[in-house]
């Protein structure tokens, strides 16, 4: 499983199982959103199932303003294959 944050990706872990990489994005995701209300859009190359349930993951325990499940495009699918999954979010700035 990888990161990509500011244009640097970064290794994050080595999950054995489907269930538990999903888990372990969505930590990762909540964990770095800091209890703010997020923004999300899971996305996936043939693997709409997944993706699905990694937003129930998120939705069940953060405040998500706005959800996605949308489609890889060909050139991220291309590159990955099938059964891709990944999870792009942006979490709100706490007002002062």
């Amino acid at each position: 499983m990888f990161r990509l944050v500011a244009g640097e990706i970064e290794a994050v872990g080595r999950p054995r199982t489907r269930s538990k990489a999903l888990a372990m994005v969505a930590d990762e995701a909540l964990r770095t959103a800091g209890g703010s209300r997020v923004h999300v859009a899971a996305l996936h190359a043939d693997a709409a199932g997944d993706a699905a349930a990694l937003l129930d993951l998120v939705r069940n325990r953060a405040d998500v303003v706005e959800e996605y499940l949308v489609e890889s495009t060909p050139a991220i699918g291309g590159n990955a294959g099938p059964g891709l999954v990944g999870l792009a979010y942006h979490a709100e700035t706490p007002a002062r």
